[in-house]
């Protein structure tokens, strides 16, 4: 059977995980099970009856289910894991040893959260759960009997850590935000083999936030522009730097206002197509170069109306050329021939979409080693966007249509009550403009979007709060708030003069609180000292010559609650066994009187009915 202290340390557990669990990215089915192995372990816990410990290993071989449930990736594997397995040592007796392999997993849950959320969780959040575990460790490790004592003497721990973290945070920001190395994994250029690697990536490359009652675009307009290219290698793009982009800076309906969140010195992605910032200097840069700006916030103006700078012209071939190997490439030019029969260049996108959708192309980001657009078209047919973007842009410009490639990202997490779109590495997508001299603007062509229409709908399910399961949507709503309360801090801090005299406080705070808690005198001394300091506040002090047994016996009779009386008894025998006791240096009879001294914190009564006791 558990001890009090256990039992709320578990409980508190169970309910720590299943929070935490709504939040790691959706393993479908498999949450709702791990949440079911909590609840019932709660329910349990509160009823006072565990199941026996079997059970435990029963369920620890049931960890195969998350291996195979996990997801895709390590780090949601890892998640599902720890999960399954703090939820099934939950179901027994919480033990000190089984709430450590808990509070591990709860901390490898924390880290799988931090590394996957859709959301950017603040740090005041991470320090707080942090805070909350090392109490329930503390909790779990508690002595048979101790109470609220206990508890409060592992605050004198936790509170001053706490306090010194969040200020290291303030004094010394992290150095690796504001070096190369922590930003997004995206590159200038068209490179296959590295937007490979950025699939396989989490990392938040930006965050635009949309005002409270303006539009918001929607899935299909999901195109974050970071650069065109015009240099064309075969299946690797790079830009043409002799390029000047002009357009009109006048939006045109329907357009939006957004905010976008980026890391120092990281590349900018606007959605297609910007049209001012706050400088107005953004619309200049983005079509031809990735943007980067120091500003970790930039307002930003989009218009769905397409790009009007002119095509490319120069020695080279400008927006026409082609590598030797495909102008050569007799197929190649077949091929062009029998898909491109319309003048119209509307008519040859459709052509070239029908083609990629009924000629057997499959989506893929391992698609083994790609030699050339001739063999991605005529016989391999496996790739990604970066591949089918580079292959098609050079069919139509065999065609004569002048074309570019956009690199960027499509799609992006929505959260509805932040009204939020978080873009991530593996965001990244690669797609193709071609210039329709009818109409004098780029036409944009996805070829991604034919190939794997099952993407295209995966983010209008993404975009679409109605179409998600349950625990995506309670894990969203709940992220909400985590960061509302980090948002609201961080407003607090910004005030003037306010940030650093208030870590000072907390600062002296937290060494008031270590100094306070501080004692070098043996255990059966401060307790003593705690009970003379309560006696003497109610004129009952220990008389000359009285030993302490005789002394606690005396005030046992003085106090007028039962409780307290109970209290101080207990604490009367546990303090005769540690101190005359011969097994008084035992481990056991050490754990029994401190949980014993933790009780006497319970002890009250007023001056008057102590005194009057004392006098009968």
């Amino acid at each position: 059977m558990e001890a009090k202290p256990q039992r709320l340390a578990g409980s508190f557990l169970g309910v720590w995980l299943a929070v935490h669990q709504l939040l790691l990215p959706s393993t479908g089915g498999l949450s709702a099970l791990i949440l079911a192995i909590l609840a019932i372990g709660l329910v349990l816990r509160l009823r006072k009856s565990l199941a026996p410990a079997w059970v435990t290993w029963v369920g620890l071989a049931g960890v195969v289910l998350p291996i195979m449930s996990g997801g895709s990736s390590v780090v949601g594997i890892t998640g599902s894991v720890a999960a399954w397995v703090g939820a099934v040592l939950l179901l027994c007796p919480l033990t000190a040893a089984r709430g450590m392999w808990v509070v591990l997993c709860a901390l490898v849950v924390l880290a799988v959260l931090t590394l996957g959320s859709s959301e950017n969780i603040p740090i005041y959040v991470l320090i707080c759960d942090v805070g909350i575990l090392m109490l329930l460790t503390q909790q779990a490790h508690a002595p048979a009997g101790s109470r609220g004592g206990f508890l409060l003497h592992s605050l004198r721990l936790v509170i001053p850590v706490a306090i010194i973290v969040t200020s290291a945070f303030w004094f010394f920001p992290s150095v690796s935000s504001r070096t190369n190395a922590a930003l997004t994994g995206f590159s200038t250029g068209l490179n296959p083999s590295d937007f490979a690697g950025l699939q396989q990536s989490r990392k938040v490359a930006f965050v635009a936030k949309f005002p409270e009652n303006g539009p918001i675009p929607k899935a299909k307009d999901l195109y974050w522009r970071a650069e065109s290219l015009s240099q064309n290698d075969g299946l690797r793009w790079s830009r043409d730097l002799s390029r000047k982009s002009s357009w009109n800076r006048n939006p045109t309906p329907p357009s939006y206002e957004y905010e976008l969140s980026i890391r120092p010195k990281s590349p900018i992605a606007p959605l297609d197509l910007p049209v001012t910032d706050e400088a107005g200097g953004l619309v200049q840069t983005v079509l031809d170069e990735a943007s980067s700006l120091d500003n970790a916030l930039v307002r930003v103006q989009s218009s769905l109306t397409r790009a009007r700078d002119l095509p490319l012209v120069n020695a080279a071939g400008g927006d026409l050329a082609v590598p030797a190997e495909i102008a050569e490439n007799t197929k190649l030019k077949t091929l062009s021939a029998r898909l491109f029969q319309e003048p119209g260049v509307p008519e040859r996108l459709a052509a070239l979409g029908e083609f990629l959708q009924t000629g057997g192309f499959v989506y893929t980001t391992r698609p083994g080693r790609v030699r050339g657009v001739g063999e991605l078209l005529l016989s391999q047919r496996r790739g990604f966007c970066e591949h089918y973007a580079a292959a098609t842009a050079n069919l139509l410009r065999l065609s004569g249509v002048p074309t570019r490639i956009v690199s960027g990202y499509r799609g992006g997490q929505w959260n509805p009550w932040l009204r939020t779109m978080t873009i991530r590495d593996f965001h990244a997508h690669a797609w193709v403009e071609a210039w329709d001299a009818e109409k004098g603007e780029w036409q944009r062509f996805d070829p991604t979007s034919f190939v794997a229409p099952s993407l295209t709908l995966q983010i209008a399910r993404e975009r679409d709060p109605a179409q998600w399961p349950w625990h995506r949507f309670v894990s969203t709503f709940i992220a909400s708030k985590f960061l509302a309360a980090g948002d609201l801090i961080q407003r607090l801090l910004a005030l003037p003069n306010v940030a650093t005299p208030l870590a000072i406080l907390l600062v002296l705070f937290a060494a008031w609180l270590v100094l306070r808690g501080r004692s070098n005198k043996p255990p059966a001394e401060a307790a003593l000292a705690q009970i003379n300091k309560i006696a003497s506040r109610h004129s009952l002090p220990r008389q000359p010559g009285e030993t302490p047994l005789a002394w606690m016996a005396r005030l046992e009779k003085a106090l007028p609650r039962a409780a307290d009386r109970e209290a101080l008894s207990t604490f009367s025998h546990s303090y005769d066994a540690f101190v005359y006791s011969p097994h008084g240096n035992d481990k056991a009879t050490r754990e029994k009187f401190l949980g014993a001294a933790g009780l006497l914190r319970r002890i009250r009564g007023n001056p008057r009915t102590l005194s009057e006791n004392v006098r009968r």
